[in-house]
């Protein structure tokens, strides 16, 4: 669509330049990905690529790990320690969750922007890298809250890069799903499937608040159950089945507005059994070991089917 446009022309732009960037997106919307895309660019691809996560890290521990510092300071062996900051060089420190770091720290970082150095063990040590740094809200709402420092979104925001979150670019998801299939046939040996049509209408009415990255785990899930053959909706899992059935709160219920749930799981489980008993060319023992039942019970189950 043409918002995805825009932004893979304004990537292209920036991945030859060494301009710091911001990129804000919800969570699952790809911003790791587009953030190496731009470092693989002429000016950075050669140089490191240095991941500093703040949500993942403790507040205090924050500031040693950017910036190094004394290692055992006091002592005969005190030495040196090397910060993130300075294992970059000339490439890219790639800040995730950036409206989880302390302010105080926030205030360091935008002095590097400006001064291009930054004090570390008591020595003034030179910054010439880039920063891309992602948020998953947005910077507005990040300054407005206190969880930003304004000068530091203008020094980081020399490109921005806005991420629409998959509900509303859902034109997009049979080229992802083609996509997606092809990487996947290409990673097992497993033939690309046919895609049913109610496949398709069943992802249509589904909000994906994980975004791609939930996208990309259902439909490895239905890849894996096809087995090679047809992609159907009782592939997917129940919540996006769910999501197909209509809601109607000014009508009385009438016996037509249900969802089966015996007979959605029925065959989800076929599907499930079936394609295990052709990974392992038919072998049953080797079938009910995989999904831990009996191979009685897998007996009775294949005679269900029968009939």
């Amino acid at each position: 669509d043409t918002a995805m446009l825009a932004l893979k022309e304004r990537i292209r732009n920036v991945a030859p330049l060494d301009s710091s960037v911001l990129i804000y997106g919800e969570t699952g919307t790809g911003k790791a990905l587009y953030s190496k895309r731009i470092h693989l660019g002429e000016a950075t691809a050669r140089e490191p690529f240095v991941p500093f996560n703040c949500e993942s890290m403790p507040p205090q521990e924050m500031d040693a790990a950017l910036f190094g510092g004394i290692s055992d300071p006091g002592s005969p062996a005190e030495s040196h320690k090397k910060g993130r900051v300075e294992s970059v060089g000339k490439g890219t420190l790639y800040i995730q969750e950036l409206e989880q770091m302390p302010l105080t720290l926030q205030a360091r970082l935008s002095n590097v922007l400006q001064e291009h150095n930054y004090e570390s063990g008591g020595m003034m040590m030179p910054f010439q890298g880039r920063i891309i740094a992602t948020m998953s809200i947005s910077p507005e709402q990040a300054i407005a809250s206190g969880k930003m420092r304004q000068d530091l979104y203008y020094q980081l925001s020399e490109v921005r890069l806005d991420l629409p979150p998959l509900r509303l670019c859902k034109d997009r998801i049979p080229f992802l799903t083609h996509s997606m299939i092809q990487v996947l046939n290409r990673e097992t040996g497993v033939p690309v499937p046919e895609i049913n049509d109610d496949f398709w209408k069943a992802l249509e009415p589904y909000d994906w608040p994980g975004n791609v990255r939930e996208f990309a785990n259902v439909i490895k899930y239905s890849f894996i159950l096809a087995g090679g053959k047809e992609m159907n909706s009782s592939m997917l899992p129940f919540r996006i089945v769910q999501a197909c059935v209509p809601q109607k709160k000014d009508e009385p219920e009438r016996e037509t507005d249900y969802f089966d749930l015996r007979d959605y799981l029925r065959r989800q489980e076929t599907e499930i059994i079936l394609s295990t008993l052709e990974k392992f060319n038919g072998n049953r023992a080797k079938t009910a070991q995989y999904l831990r039942i009996s191979e009685r019970s897998l007996r009775y189950k294949l005679e269900e089917y029968n009939k």
